[in-house]
């Protein structure tokens, strides 16, 4: 990262995305001791699987609607600044509301909706945000610098998400379960206000608003979903979330009710993906430069169905451990590229707008992933439903397959590249060709580093 950031010659856009690496890192604390346990908490109260699928898909609701809702207020403001701080501050005050009020009601329909009404609170200030970092991150070092930050990023949720874990265990098996809950959420809520600082240091370039007159609206853009290149890749993104979220919402009661795993095993579970998606981004990044962000989509696209095959066939931890491994490196390539296809696809004034509508319709898809797929569980689960050997919960998964592959058969091909690159080698060079050229040149990196190293010592 230094060596990216010292290319960058304004020392105030140097400083600012330090700083944003900064917020970030915090953020992932926040997400690593709280929001990955949203679930597990709500399960302390009864929550059904019915439920923990939905608060997956009420809070991306949330995150849709705060989206749409901080898009319109930003054309009223002068700076973007104030309002992503004002959000933060009340997204990491909403995690202590989350656990005293569950808490004292016993009821985990409430936590659901408070936890929704942080996310909200949270995503008023996400169109600011991610104007103002379009205007600090150089376009030609996008893809580079994207992926190097959210690599750092991951790293922090890994051991965030890892000490939750052991936090949990040993409060449970202590007998203070609820008391384990109570200090991650507060340690969570004190990172996310600790934003603020790193949020405060970065330099906000003069912000440029479209004119209200020729204001892109809602309406507008639903109207042109099928018309436009940027409106079917919007349907192809909506497809994938929405095939998706039938079975990723289910994922936690699955572990946690079916197969009975621990906090630690259910830790080691659901962070792998996440935080490998993070971690594996510098591999995709340097290839959506060369080869264009529509190839990277296409080829992680065809892979992600499978990845729900694989949960609906192995129930081994070690088996999901692995599709785990495999989840975060292929959903890395696709989470970069569809954010800077979105960059390159819209003219900056815009980028406020049409991120908001983007996310609001994909959030909506994954809503409706989550109320079919929690919904389906439910009915096979009151039935005591097996077909072939597969429990309920599996059934959804093998669902969620035929879905995933579906939907990218029709929409894979509806939309194009939006700016030149090279011509692309086969699919198989990304999984194959590409990773072990890329490994040999990393081992061959450490050696010599090594071999540096034994020659300074051999010389003392």
């Amino acid at each position: 990262m230094e060596k990216l950031l010292s290319s960058i010659e304004d020392s105030k856009v140097r400083n600012s995305l330090l700083n944003s690496v900064r917020d970030g890192v915090l953020w992932a604390i926040m997400f690593g001791f709280a929001e990955n346990y949203i679930v597990p908490f709500l399960f302390y109260f009864q929550a059904s699987v019915f439920l923990s699928s939905l608060v997956q898909g009420v809070s991306q609701f949330s995150l849709g609607l705060g989206q749409l809702t901080g898009a319109k207020i930003l054309l009223f403001l002068k700076q973007r600044k104030n309002l992503v701080r004002s959000m933060v501050f009340l997204h990491g005050f909403s995690w202590v509301l989350v656990f005293l009020i569950t808490w004292k009601t016993g009821n985990s329909w409430v936590g659901m909706v408070l936890f929704s009404l942080g996310i909200f609170a949270s995503n008023l200030g996400s169109p600011a945000w991610a104007s103002w970092m379009n205007d600090l991150v150089p376009p030609r070092q996008r893809g580079t610098f994207w992926g190097k930050r959210n690599r750092i990023i991951g790293w922090a949720q890994f051991f965030a998400i890892l000490k939750g874990g052991v936090v949990l265990f040993l409060g449970k098996k202590a007998g203070h379960e609820l008391a384990s809950f109570g200090v991650l959420f507060l340690l969570a809520a004190m990172a996310r206000i600790l934003c603020l600082f790193p949020l405060s240091r970065q330099y906000e370039p003069e912000f440029h608003k479209p004119d209200r007159d020729s204001e892109f609206h809602f309406y507008l853009f639903l109207g042109k979903l099928v018309s436009t290149n940027f409106g079917r890749f919007t349907l192809f993104v909506m497809g994938i979330n929405f095939s998706v979220y039938v079975s990723a919402s289910l994922i936690p009661a699955y572990l946690l009710k079916e197969l009975k795993v621990g906090y630690l095993e259910y830790s080691l579970i659901t962070m792998t993906s996440a935080i490998l998606t993070l971690v594996f981004m510098p591999y995709w990044g340097p290839l959506a430069d060369r080869y264009g962000n529509r190839r990277v989509l296409v080829a992680t696209g065809l892979v992600i169905p499978f990845l729900a095959l694989g949960w609906a066939l192995f129930s081994s931890l070690w088996a999901l451990l692995a599709i785990q491994i495999f989840s975060g490196f292929v959903w890395a390539g696709f989470n970069l590229c569809m954010s800077n296809y979105i960059y390159d696809a819209v003219r900056p004034v815009n980028i406020p707008k049409i991120y908001a509508y983007f996310n609001t319709l994909n959030t909506f898809s994954v809503f409706a992933g989550t109320l079919v797929g929690g919904g389906v569980a439910d009915l096979l689960i009151l039935g005591d439903v097996r077909i072939a050997g597969l429990g309920p919960l599996r059934i959804v998964f093998f669902l969620s397959f035929l879905i995933r592959l579906a939907l990218f058969l029709i929409l894979n091909g509806k939309f194009k590249e939006v700016r030149p690159a090279e011509t692309s080698p086969p699919i198989r060079y990304f999984y194959i060709d590409k990773p072990r050229t890329y490994l040999m040149a990393r081992f061959r990196k450490r050696t010599m580093q090594i071999k540096k190293l034994s020659k300074l010592f051999k010389r003392e």
